[in-house]
């Protein structure tokens, strides 16, 4: 806990002095917003219902929604966070701080963004061969603050990196213990381990992992712009993950068959359109140009390296983020990234109602009301509404229709 607090007040300072500075070298946010607005960047109530279109409004407000509540409702390492405190209401303070948190480092990263558009709107770097990809350009713009402050770009770097070690860190983790405990434990429960053995063998399913991870860098870098590529492929574990706390919180009729169904149908249909979506892509016949850029008041230095038969110019000035799909795409390969996690949770829920309804339903007269929400625990069995809490809180019980609170 205290090397990720460490990490991140080293990555949210650095940010914040570069997104400061870069106002301020650019005449203040007004001039910056000007800049943004003339080049058609902000688009805050972009209303396209297309479920096609890249980014619009309804996919940030819906897909988005899926895809942070399984961060921090459902994810094992967010959980395990929530566990390491010592009360329920510690762990709601958590969550406050969390929302807090992630409002403003989102804000401070589409200042950044705004900042990079206005200072190199007349100038693209990736246009004019400066640099290789657009993923590069926070780095470049990094180096060019740095130079009038000495240290600036190493700290804003090492924020970076420590923000990414402790991401992977606390992912690693979380999949080793889960491993670990959910598998390990279940196929083999005569065997006892001492704590040093447990230990070895997470901290070895963690090396294999990171072996994994790191020979398939070279694929990932052939797959677009990192934060695409990122909210595509965690999409996949998203739609399960979420899907499954879906059915466990709130239907009672859901069983362990229904719920093995529910993670299964989700991770094979989002991974199949994700996979044939980004084949489409390496293969052309699905391409995501950009808004309109420019070279015009490039360096002369700077020019002599822009190459037009393959540069990335782009003239779009319309609404939205552009699709170019050839006609042999079927529209569900061209659904937007942003969708992905929705559609794994949707897919999970419905196969694994359905196949709970086709094996049995569970007796719901047996189950603990608390291990669902609030609202779903009014429709349980009248008979069974007793909350298995703890002997040293209360228990709340019901007589006809009024319930009681009895404290001991």
């Amino acid at each position: 806990m205290w090397t990720d607090t460490i990490q991140n007040v080293f990555t949210l300072f650095g940010t914040i002095f570069v997104v400061v500075v870069g106002f301020w070298r650019l005449g203040g946010p007004r001039e910056v917003l000007r800049i943004n607005e003339q080049g058609t960047r902000l688009e805050i109530f972009n209303l396209n219902p297309d479920p096609t279109a890249r980014n619009t409004f309804w996919t940030i407000m819906i897909g988005y929604t899926c895809s942070y509540l399984t961060g921090i409702v459902a994810n094992p390492g967010s959980v395990q966070k929530f566990l390491s405190v010592p009360t329920y209401r510690h762990t709601k303070w958590v969550l406050f701080y969390s929302a807090v948190g992630l409002l403003l480092i989102n804000c401070l990263c589409y200042s950044l963004g705004l900042i990079l558009y206005a200072r190199y709107h007349q100038c693209d770097p990736v246009a004019a061969g400066v640099i290789r990809k657009a993923n590069q350009m926070v780095p470049l713009y990094v180096m060019e603050v740095g130079r009038d402050y000495p240290g600036i770009a190493g700290l804003f770097m090492s924020g970076v990196m420590s923000a990414a070690l402790s991401t992977l860190s606390a992912w690693l983790n979380t999949i080793g213990g889960i491993l670990y405990k959910d598998f390990l434990e279940v196929f083999y429960p005569g065997v006892q381990h001492s704590e040093a053995k447990q230990s070895t063998f997470i901290k070895s399913i963690v090396v294999i992992i990171c072996i994994i991870c790191a020979s398939l860098v070279g694929v990932v870098e052939k797959l677009g712009t990192v934060y695409q590529v990122a909210v595509s492929l965690m999409g996949i574990a998203q739609g399960a993950t979420f899907s499954l706390f879906t059915l466990g919180v709130f239907f009672p009729r859901a069983n362990s068959k229904g719920a093995i169904a529910s993670a299964v149908a989700s991770l094979l249909v989002t991974s199949w359109v994700i996979l044939n979506a980004q084949l489409y892509a390496l293969d052309g016949k699905l391409r995501f140009p950009g808004k309109v850029t420019s070279i015009d008041n490039c360096p002369a230095s700077i020019c002599e390296n822009f190459n037009s038969s393959t540069s990335s110019l782009f003239n779009y000035t319309g609404v939205g983020s552009p699709v170019v799909a050839d006609s042999s795409v079927p529209l569900l390969y061209q659904l937007s990234y942003n969708y992905y996690s929705l559609l794994g949770t949707l897919t999970g829920v419905v196969a694994g109602l359905i196949v709970s309804l086709l094996t049995g339903t569970p007796n719901t007269a047996t189950m603990n009301p608390d291990l669902f929400s609030p609202y779903v625990r009014r429709f349980l069995p009248r008979a069974n509404q007793q909350l298995h809490l703890n002997k040293n809180e209360y228990i709340l019980t019901s007589t006809n229709d009024v319930d009681k609170t009895l404290t001991t």
